[in-house]
């Protein structure tokens, strides 16, 4: 008998391994392994053996929970009708299966009959992922493994008062028994292997370095050497521990690091380096482009020739430096040195605390506070002249608007070259004219309190200016007959001068007048003199006569 069943297994191996192939779930393998379906391949458990104790045998309350300790290596579990099964209606039953070492579950379900409108659900825990869930007269035994070191099991029983015969649970705790295995060794060349004692995975043309816990290396010469580590490509280095590297010559040494491209380097921990030959050694620190380097703590350089050493920095775009604590860079050849600076453009530097620099050739001069912009009018640097200071060049001038229409008539300008700013005059942009009353202006003046002042929060020793009241200004001239002109708290410069002209025409036509008033009377004295010289040239002749009678 041993010898016909011997022929047969002969046959059968006959059919399965061809030309020296070897086939599961294919009777024609064309590879020397080939398989036909999901494959699985776990580390060695180990399960106690012994049947449940008394203590370990329990039964579902009919309302609440029953617990298994986490001493407990096997249990089983009754539905709330007991080994006689049988359950009442209308149930909410549980069962908290503690947490322990184990990295597992094995359960049996011994026997099983749920009427419709019935459930079973088994849990990682009670808010945890759901395993298996029967119900709807679900009468089917068998054996499941759960990659769970806890379990939750919730019956629930509706109440149409139809019942199955119900059902009987028996668990094994799964332990780890990896390390009874033999360590992989004869590699060379071309490899693929699981180790299933350390969890290690490996494909490539492998070297001979450590292999970290469930760590995993793909590629040609790549290195895994930290628990739970990814290297893969070619010359791949993940030492740090969850450390990640991928393409070529990348090496992850910093705890939960990740290193990206070619010739990075992620040091810091939780720090990530992505591009061609990037540092990135502070903690948390990212280095993205080509050789950029992140070096403070949180900090990030990106773009090419970057340097983000500064605590919080970051640098961006071509050969800026953010060296300052949370110090911003960004453009070409930018500097931010100073605490919380901020330097963008070309050849703009912010050394000063708090400071921006901004346009080109522009540099705050280590001032504190200060904020300076510049054109590329020029290849001067233009320097920030004190602390809290600002500073602008712009060759072309400079025009702000007011208002979102962005005209003219809603501006004011310094001109290219000027000194002092300008605002809209042309008449082609008025309407609405009404001519002013100069002398009225001027009686409203004189009654207005004229002299020096100063701002209630300036220094009057160094701060004191002339002139009149808004209050007054406005109750002067803030009406016409078509609307409002300024208020009471400030001062259009404009309407200033707009007063002060008609006030000038006023005492122009004044001037003019009098001028006027001058000349006559001039004229007049002259004939009057010319008239008294004529009396008294006949008063002297008379005279005359007198005295030769």
């Amino acid at each position: 008998m041993k010898k016909i069943c011997f022929f047969f297994f002969l046959l059968a191996t006959a059919v399965t391994l061809s030309a020296q192939n070897i086939g599961i779930g294919t009777t024609e393998p064309l590879n020397k392994l080939q398989v036909q379906g999901s494959i699985l391949v776990t580390s060695p458990t180990t399960a106690t053996t012994t049947a449940p104790t008394a203590a370990q045998t329990k039964t579902l309350p009919g309302l609440g929970t029953i617990t298994f300790l986490n001493t407990d290596s096997t249990g089983r579990l009754y539905d709330p009708g007991g080994s006689a099964g049988n359950y009442g209606i209308d149930l909410d039953s549980k069962a908290n299966i503690l947490s322990s070492s184990n990295i597992g579950f094995e359960v049996i379900i011994e026997t099983m009959d749920l009427n419709t409108g019935d459930s079973l659900i088994i849990k990682e825990s009670s808010t945890g992922t759901i395993l298996i869930a029967v119900g709807n007269g679900y009468n089917t035994t068998g054996k499941w493994i759960f990659n769970s070191s806890s379990l939750y099991i919730n019956f629930k029983s509706n109440t149409d008062f139809n019942t199955g015969a119900g059902f009987s649970l028996l668990f094994r705790r799964l332990y780890n028994n990896s390390f009874t295995l033999p360590d992989v060794s004869g590699v060379a060349g071309n490899t693929f292997f699981f180790d299933a004692k350390s969890g290690a995975l490996r494909s490539g043309e492998l070297n001979n370095s450590a292999r970290g816990t469930h760590s995993v290396a793909l590629g040609f010469n790549n290195t895994a050497s930290s628990n739970s580590s990814i290297a893969l490509g070619s010359g791949t280095i993940a030492s740090g521990f969850n450390s990640i590297t991928m393409g070529q010559n990348t090496i992850a040494s910093g705890a939960f690091s990740t290193a990206m491209g070619s010739v990075t380097t992620a040091i810091g921990i939780n720090s990530t380096a992505m591009g061609y030959q990037t540092i990135a050694s502070g903690s948390s620190a990212t280095a993205t482009g080509q050789s950029t380097d992140a070096s403070g703590d949180f900090s990030m350089a990106m773009g090419h020739l970057t340097n983000a050493s500064g605590t919080y920095s970051l640098a961006t775009g071509k050969s800026t430096d953010a060296t300052g604590h949370a110090a911003t860079a960004t453009g070409d050849n930018s500097l931010a040195s100073g605490a919380v600076s901020f330097a963008s453009g070309f050849l703009t530097t912010a050394s000063g605390n708090y400071s921006t620099a901004m346009g080109s050739y522009v540099s705050t001069n280590n001032h504190d506070g200060s904020f300076i912009i510049g054109d590329n009018s020029t290849t001067t640097v233009l320097n920030s002249a004190n602390i809290n200071n600002f500073r602008a060049r712009f060759a072309g001038g400079y025009r702000l608007f007011t208002s979102a229409a962005a005209i003219n008539a809603e501006s004011c300008l310094l001109a290219a070259g000027g000194n002092a700013w300008v605002t809209a005059s042309d008449v082609r942009l008025k309407e609405k004219f009404q001519q002013s009353d100069g002398e009225n202006f001027l009686e409203k003046i004189a009654t207005m309190k004229l002299g020096s002042w100063n701002y209630i929060s300036q220094n009057p020793l160094k701060q004191r200016h002339y002139g009149p009241m808004a209050q007054d200004f406005y109750a002067a001239f803030g009406k016409d007959k078509y609307g409002t002109i300024g208020n009471d708290t400030t001062i259009n410069s404009a309407d200033f001068a707009g007063v002060s002209f008609i006030a000038i025409q006023a005492l122009e036509k004044r001037s003019s007048g009098q001028q006027q008033n001058i000349s006559d009377l001039k004229k007049e004295n002259k004939e009057l003199k010319e008239i008294l010289l004529l009396l008294r040239k006949e008063m002297n002749e008379l005279k005359k006569q007198n005295e030769k009678e």
